[in-house]
Formats: structure tokens, sequence, C-alpha cells
């Protein structure tokens, strides 16, 4: 089994958990347990900016949260889990503040202490967005005679060696050449998997971050559906951009009313999922606005 974990607060007690695997503005860390591996996200240049959060909240299927203190950033961080519609949340805090925000927001949290949340963990199942393969793609880079790699985690179906897929939103065909998981190679990864490709068919300055390698997805330019406000944002002026997986687009124009909002992006993005985010990146915390469910 293979669960992934966005870390909120404390990110000292990720190096104490598990072993750091690779750093961005998010940090992965991997801890083995028996047959089992927990991957610890952490948002690293959160709270200073609001994409590692959202980024780390799209590879995860639970979160953790170890707060330094109770603060606006921790307020925000709550509240952008629940209008992603993050269902497991594992509180290592008792802290009264924490059960308040928790009561606003209309939710339960679990309270323990962090090597009870650890076997919690391997409780829970990966979020699969589709039956089909889905990688959704954090980084792309060159090996010698390898060629092109991305590493990314396996969010529907499972991958194989030669399996050949699309990269989206460019709708590029590709072909899995090996497959890597933790240094080791394998024949194929299965759902939940922090995986790295080796790729036939694209180039690395062709892949960016939140791309997805597919065998049955669609892009689009507009987003649709019901939107779920929040009520603590204040600032809808300005450039707006919304997230679909760690895909962030700036927005065009938007209509945010209820049941029927639409929002049109300046570029295409990968409809997977069934959330997406509208957030202002230069806002005052809250910088989530709110959450179209797809």
């Amino acid at each position: 089994m293979h669960v992934n974990v966005v870390t909120i607060g404390d990110y000292s007690i990720n190096a104490e958990l598990a072993k750091k695997s690779s750093s961005t503005d998010i940090t992965i860390y991997h801890r083995r347990i028996d047959d089992d591996v927990i991957t610890l996200i952490e948002p690293t240049k959160y709270p200073e900016k609001f994409q590692p959060l959202i980024k780390a909240i799209a590879y995860a299927d639970a979160a953790i949260v170890n707060p330094v203190r109770i603060d606006s950033s921790l307020a925000e961080a709550l509240i952008t889990l629940d209008l992603m519609g993050m269902k497991n949340i594992i509180v290592v805090s008792n802290h009264e503040s924490i059960k308040q925000i928790a009561g606003d927001l209309g939710r339960n949290y679990k309270y323990m202490d962090i090597y009870d949340a650890l076997s919690e963990l391997r409780q829970i199942d990966p979020t699969r967005l589709s039956d089909s393969t889905l990688v959704v793609v954090d980084q792309a880079f060159n090996v010698k005679s390898v060629g092109t790699v991305v590493l990314g985690f396996v969010k529907g179906g499972k991958v194989r060696v030669h399996d050949r897929l699309k990269l989206m939103p460019r709708n590029i065909d590709v072909e899995v050449r090996s497959i890597q998981i933790q240094d080791v190679n394998y024949d194929e990864a299965d759902l939940g998997v922090r995986v790295g490709l080796a790729l036939k068919g694209v180039d690395v300055d062709d892949i960016e971050e939140g791309d997805v390698l597919c065998s049955d997805c669609h892009a689009s330019n507009s987003i649709s559906g019901p939107f779920i406000a929040n009520k603590y944002f204040k600032e809808a002026q300005g450039q707006m951009h919304a997230a679909i997986g760690s895909k962030i687009r700036p927005i065009k124009t938007m209509k945010l009313e209820g049941q029927s909002s639409f929002v049109e992006l300046d570029s295409p993005i990968t409809v997977i999922g069934n959330r997406a985010a509208i957030m202002k990146l230069d806002a005052k915390l809250p910088r989530i606005a709110g959450a179209i469910i797809l």
C-alpha cells in the first residue's frame, strides 16, 4: 500500500520520520513500514507562496496538521483542505483554537500523536481519480543515456513499461520506456505510487509541472459547475488563478454564481478529479476564493 500525505505546520518532523527524496517548492519524503510506503509531501515554500500548498494537496490522499503556531496561515491551510475536499485529516495537537476552526468548517478532525497517526495512515486507501492510467507529473529532466524522465504520482489505474499514453494538455503521444520506484526498476507501478518514468516521444522542454500522463482524459480552456465560496475571502479584484490537480492557470473571465459558475482560462488545463481551486495568489490571507465542483 502507498499513501501520500501533505504535512502542514512543523516541517522539521518530516526529516525525523522519513527519508528525503527530492525538493523543489515542495519536498518529498518516504517512510517504509513493512510492505507499506508513506510519502510525506511538504509544501516547503508555504505560507510565503500559496502554490506549494495547492500542489501538495493535489498529490495527497490525507493530511497531517502539526502546527507550530495558531495563526492566519494555519487557518488558510485548513480552509483550503476543506474546500478541496480532503477527507482524511489528522491533527497532532489538541489546541482549542484548531477545534474552533474545525467547528466553523463543520469538520471533525482526528486528534492523535504522530506515531499513532502513521498507523492510522496505513489504513487509508489511495485516492483514485480515474479507473484508467493517470499520472500527475511534478518534475521533468534529462538523464544521460536514458533521455526524458518525469517524476509523478499514479492517481489512476496503474502504469506499465511500454504503455502508450497521452501527455496532456499538449496531447503528445508518449511511450513508457522504463519505470523506477525509489531507484529500483519495476515493470509496473500501482495506484498511489510516487514513480519515475523514462519516456519516449517527448522532450523535457515540452513537459511542465502539473501535466498529466493518461490513457483517457481531456483538456479544456474552461471550467464550469457549482461554486463553493470561502466566506473569509475578501479580494476578488485583480488577476485570479484556477488550479486543477497541480496545474495552475491564469483566469481570463469568470462568473462565480452558485450552481452555474463559469471560468475561462488563458490556456488549456487537463480536467481531472472533482474540484478546481479558485484563488488570488497576491491577496491577503486567505488566498483561496473557493472551489468549483467539476
